[in-house]
């Protein structure tokens, strides 16, 4: 039979004139592929479903600290192929839990790899190479996260971070006054975060003392923390309002009594209203738990 008179379909030939064997047939052939898509479509809504429930884990065990636990189901997601952005996203902030900076950048890396818009991966990997020292590699992902929304007081914050290193660091005053902008623009961005009024009263606490004065009390109405009550005390010392210092150091302690830098500079302010003893009973305390630095002032004050 000539090719005019056959049709070839598949490994099977069939009479063209034999339209109903032929239209039967692709019926059924159109019935296996959309029970095959319907097929592949379940199997994808499990996987994805089983993906997210397993991202969801990997986020609680990192909240609970259990990393070794949030890495292994994180690759379980990526194994999924279904957010796997996210996944990477996490299991760097494992691996920044646990100081291991390169990994971090590596999965950071991967997940910008995936979205080139991915502005908390820029964040996170810049954070990253912030404590690898590498700076040049931080500013530019800081910049990047910015870049990608102008209204994000967290970057702003680790941007004037960075900054106040290289002011340290390079010794140049146009790093600190860029420290300082870009606080402020973490303010501008959002008012209600704590964290920049607290790193731009670091930065004012020993020249401006008064001005940091103002920003920790802003940041003591948004956020009662040991970190906040300790440095305004260590600021009323130098103004020397020791009174109100002992108070904050006080608050600090009920917060954080096993930090051993509070106890001292306690000791220091009960020294200066001439309370000695307690004075000593502070450095004491400071030094049970782990303050070398103490041993020359209980020497010197408390024999």
């Amino acid at each position: 039979m000539s090719f005019v008179t056959k049709c070839y379909y598949n490994s099977y030939t069939y009479n063209i004139f034999d339209f109903h064997n032929l239209i039967s047939m692709l019926k059924i052939k159109k019935k296996v592929w959309v029970l095959a898509i319907y097929f592949a479509c379940f199997i994808f809504s499990i996987n994805a479903q089983n993906a997210k429930e397993l991202l969801q884990k990997a986020k609680e065990a990192l909240d609970k600290n259990q990393i070794q636990e949030c890495i292994a189901l994180s690759k379980q997601v990526i194994e999924l192929k279904y957010n796997i952005s996210e996944a990477y996203i996490t299991m760097g902030l494992a691996h920044y839990a646990f100081s291991e900076y390169d990994k971090a950048i590596d999965a950071y890396t991967k997940a910008i790899e995936l979205d080139k818009q991915y502005k908390d991966a820029y964040y996170n990997r810049g954070v990253a190479y912030y404590w690898l020292s590498k700076n040049t590699q931080a500013l530019s992902d800081f910049k990047k996260a910015i870049e990608l929304d102008k209204k994000d007081a967290r970057t702003y914050t680790a941007l004037g971070v960075l900054y106040t290193k290289l002011a340290e660091n390079e010794k140049d005053k146009k790093y600190t006054q860029m420290a300082q902008d870009s606080y402020l623009q973490a303010i501008s961005a959002n008012s209600s975060y704590p964290s920049a009024y607290y790193n731009l009263a670091l930065l004012e606490s020993e020249k401006h003392p008064k001005k940091a004065l103002e920003h920790l009390n802003t940041y003591i109405s948004l956020k009662k923390d040991a970190d906040g009550f300790l440095l305004r005390g260590m600021i009323y010392n130098d103004l020397k309002k020791f009174k109100e210092a002992i108070l904050d150091f006080d608050e600090a302690l009920k917060l954080k009594n096993y930090d051993p830098q509070i106890y001292s500079e306690k000791a220091w302010a009960l020294l200066k209203t001439s309370n000695t003893q307690e004075a000593c009973k502070n450095w004491k305390k400071a030094q049970e738990l782990g303050s070398t630095e103490v041993s020359e002032y209980l020497t010197q004050y408390c024999k």
